[in-house]
């Protein structure tokens, strides 16, 4: 839900610093339309796409308000029909993946939440046993950045071009063939075995 008045902003300031959540922002379109007033949120999106950055609020009521900083990096789900409502600085920083409506004739298996939950728990259990092993080579990764992705794009992709490089196989070719970024990251993958690491840990 998109926060509605400063005091659930703050709530989620301290949310972040506290959890390190992924943030959902549903209906980005309407929360970020020209007649809404959403500064403060738009401020903490644009400021949280890097690792160590922070947003500076006053706290505390009276004589005794100070000037806090909050941590305000963490991974952020923006949905909504139109992207062009981010503004330019703001969709910068994002990686955009296009839904497309099914079509009359298309059928599709129904979601159930129940059901994706139980599927998707083993695989964030076996990613964040496969993170903490691999994160040390991922923070010494440089891969390859295309030259048509702009400077603040790079940034924002070379995490995920540093997974596509330990993943290996169908997860880089594309890129090296040179084909669009944005489009090759929406195109389904055949599962890849990420290679191994030489480091052993005791």
């Amino acid at each position: 839900m998109p926060p509605e008045s400063r005091s659930e902003l703050a709530a989620i300031l301290d949310d972040v610093a506290a959890f390190l959540r992924t943030f959902l922002v549903d209906e980005v379109d309407e929360i970020f339309s020209p007649k809404s007033d959403r500064s403060e949120l738009r401020g903490l999106l644009n400021a949280g796409f890097h690792r160590g950055a922070h947003a500076i609020r006053m706290v505390g009521e009276g004589a005794r308000m100070e000037a806090k900083r909050f941590p305000v990096y963490c991974p952020k789900l923006l949905a909504g029909k139109n992207s062009a409502s981010l503004g330019d600085p703001l969709e910068s920083r994002c990686v955009t993946i296009t839904l497309k409506p099914k079509t009359r004739g298309e059928q599709v298996e129904r979601f159930r939440r129940r059901e994706a939950d139980e599927q998707a728990t083993p695989l964030f259990e076996a990613l964040r046993s496969l993170a903490s092993y691999l994160v040390d080579e991922l923070a010494l990764a440089r891969p390859d950045l295309p030259d048509e992705l702009r400077d603040r794009e790079q940034d924002v992709w070379e995490p995920l071009l540093a997974i596509a490089d330990l993943a290996g196989g169908a997860w880089r070719d594309p890129l090296d063939a040179g084909e669009d970024v944005a489009a090759v990251v929406q195109q389904p993958h055949a599962p890849a075995t990420p290679r191994t690491s030489s480091r052993s840990r005791a």
